[in-house]
């Protein structure tokens, strides 16, 4: 089965873009607590934990070695590393800015990689780790990203953070469901304080949408031709 897991990852017009990341594993059966008792044995957990201002070098070997077990490619730059998880986005963005010297506050500079002492060796010894001798096995990484001036812009037409932060999720579920067939079960971060996700739903129809049975702190619903979707609390400590 397939198994997705996304959450927010940037913080939006606060400090720099909003950015959304998922990552699709494909296992005989979602174990939620032996797999998060796997990842943490091997410090793959909550990066908040893991890591932070002057200590991001084993979050970014991590990273780096997901990319590459998922997309068979070691990018060598920022830019390369945003063509593996998010294809056509970065013509897209450049389209959106204003005039050459905005734009040159984003694109000037195309930062090697690693560039927080990441070391590409840990990060694939760690991942290999994690796939031991099971059946899972990283099938995609992807991300999302929407720069503070496409916010302003959504703003205008009356879509908010919290929206557009959903927007992204949906479409992390919509490129893996469509690339790698289903049924997919995406286990996603609460988005903000929404608790009725099927009314706003953009990429599914609310026809399509069922609400399932759910415990305190999780909102469950089946999607037609795509499979489950959660939202869940705390869904980056809980989950792999």
């Amino acid at each position: 089965m397939l198994v997705l897991g996304a959450d927010e990852n940037g913080m939006g017009p606060r400090l720099g873009p909003l950015i959304a990341s998922a990552v699709t594993l494909q296992v005989s059966g979602y174990r939620r607590s032996a797999l998060c008792e796997r990842g943490l044995r091997l410090r793959l957990t909550d990066s908040k934990q893991s890591g932070g201002f002057g200590r991001m070098a084993l979050l970014e070997s991590v990273a780096l070695a997901l990319v590459e077990a998922a997309h068979g490619i070691r990018p060598e730059s920022a830019d390369a590393l945003l063509d593996c998880v998010a294809p056509t986005l970065r013509a897209a963005l450049r389209t959106a800015c204003p005039d050459a010297t905005t734009a040159s506050q984003c694109w000037s500079i195309n930062p090697r990689l690693p560039a927080f002492g990441g070391d590409l060796a840990e990060g694939a010894r760690r991942v290999q780790a994690l796939s031991g001798r099971s059946a899972l096995r990283i099938v995609d990484v992807q991300s999302r990203l929407v720069c503070a001036g496409l916010l302003n812009q959504k703003k205008a037409l009356g879509q908010n953070k919290l929206e557009v932060d959903l927007e992204l999720f949906e479409e992390l579920v919509v490129h893996s469901s469509t690339r790698h067939g289903g049924p997919l079960l995406a286990i996603c971060g609460m988005v903000g304080g929404i608790r009725d996700y099927r009314s706003r739903f953009r990429r599914f129809a609310e026809e399509r949408v069922h609400s399932l049975p759910s415990r305190r702190g999780q909102c469950r619903y089946r999607i037609d031709s795509v499979g489950e979707i959660r939202f869940e609390i705390s869904a980056d400590a809980r989950h792999l």
